[in-house]
């Protein structure tokens, strides 16, 4: 019984949710920013800008920083040896 009055609060809580959601109204310029960002993020790992938020997110500092774990001279490191 207790998993009926759940079910039934939850699915009423997301049709409120989805009649207030029907109401509002952004400007283009939110729906024109929103895009691009959903655009840079969904692309990220295929761009420069990826490579740079990865090292980042990974702690290796700022891009021109070769103290990371990941220093991007993997042919200059495996010559070496």
């Amino acid at each position: 019984m207790r998993i009926w009055i759940a079910c039934f609060f939850i699915l009423f809580a997301i049709a409120q949710l989805f009649d207030w959601m029907k109401q509002l109204s952004l400007p283009l310029p939110i729906y024109i920013l929103g895009g691009l960002f959903l655009a840079i993020g969904s692309n990220s790992n295929k761009s420069i800008f990826g490579k740079v938020i990865d090292d980042l997110l990974a702690g290796a500092g700022y891009p021109g920083d070769r103290s990371g774990s990941d220093s991007g001279d993997r042919f200059l490191d495996e010559t070496k040896s």
